[in-house]
């Protein structure tokens, strides 16, 4: 039996396998019944979106407790808090199944690779509206991609990053008061039904004493990310592949990588297949990463990103 809980937060899993975002729920699958145990105000929609059979509860979580009392009931622990499992565990046995749920979720079915793709397009309208003659710091470009974000009914996938010139050197910038300068990385995505895209794109908007030598290292990185997604079908694993970006990296000149060369994305931003020197994963057929080879100097960082499908055989650019 497999137990997935919504609290007040998203919760991917639940939502990938109950096919319904209703919070304070409890979704049940046992063989082939599937049940969602709601709150007396979330029934209306329960009966309307879900389609398995929905239980009207004043305490969801009571009558849980007692349909799953006594048995063996798989849960995912990175989801659930510690008293939650305390509480179910002095009912029934528990069994964290959280690694297998990131390993099913990972390979993707053809609707989730549309939606991704819808997101991963919207993200380049909205760079490609960019003005940066109109925005003088982080703050502006922030407010313009948040905007452009709800003005075209969707949710940002995480926080913008926005830095300009030494504030670019950090990869996960979190400021927004630094005023444009020569250099602008902008990292961004958006949700499209519940599911995520990841770009990043480095711009170069006047001469400075390392402009020239910062677009040739952009070249290279978007050269890099070339021979990547061409190595991809060969790598078969994700420490490979993070083995083989660390080479294409130094083999051009640019500074050791400080982060990974990417990440699983999807309901999640950072989701499986890891793209890391430790991972132990394979790279699954139809999976959905972001790849982004970057390069951090004393005075800048470049970075280039895209959101691609990987089939088994072949790489698109989504």
């Amino acid at each position: 039996m497999l137990l997935l809980l919504r609290g007040d937060h998203f919760n991917p899993n639940f939502y990938y396998h109950s096919g319904v975002n209703i919070d304070n729920s409890a979704y049940v699958e046992d063989g082939s019944k599937r049940i969602l145990f709601v709150s007396e105000m979330n029934y209306e929609q329960a009966k309307e979106e879900f389609p398995g059979k929905s239980v009207n509860c004043r305490q969801p979580l009571e009558e849980v407790k007692k349909f799953c009392k006594g048995k063996k009931v798989d849960v995912d622990l990175d989801f659930m808090k510690a008293g939650l499992y305390k509480e179910l565990s002095s009912v029934c046995r528990l069994n964290d199944v959280s690694e297998k749920l990131l390993l099913e979720r990972a390979v993707k079915r053809k609707d989730e690779v549309e939606k991704i793709t819808k997101a991963a397009r919207a993200a380049k309208k909205i760079f490609d509206g960019l003005d940066f003659s109109s925005m003088k710091t982080e703050g502006d470009v922030k407010k313009y991609l948040l905007g452009e974000t709800a003005y075209a009914g969707l949710r940002p996938a995480f926080e913008p990053i926005v830095a300009s010139d030494k504030n670019s050197r950090l990869p996960h910038y979190k400021g927004a008061n630094g005023k444009i300068g020569s250099i602008v990385l902008i990292d961004y995505g958006v949700r499209f039904g519940h599911y995520c895209s990841d770009i990043t794109r480095t711009y170069f908007l006047d001469d400075s004493r390392y402009a020239k030598k910062a677009e040739e290292g952009y070249y290279s990185l978007k050269r890099i990310f070339g021979e990547v997604i061409r190595e991809l079908p060969k790598a078969k694993t994700g420490k490979r592949l993070a083995e083989f970006s660390r080479e294409q990296i130094i083999a051009h000149g640019l500074p050791e990588p400080i982060h990974s060369i990417g990440h699983g994305i999807g309901l999640e931003v950072h989701e499986m297949p890891w793209l890391r020197m430790k991972s132990k994963n394979s790279i699954p057929k139809r999976t959905t990463m972001a790849i982004e080879p970057g390069a951090y100097f004393k005075d800048y960082g470049l970075r280039f990103e895209e959101t691609i499908y990987f089939d088994g055989k072949k790489v698109k650019i989504l």
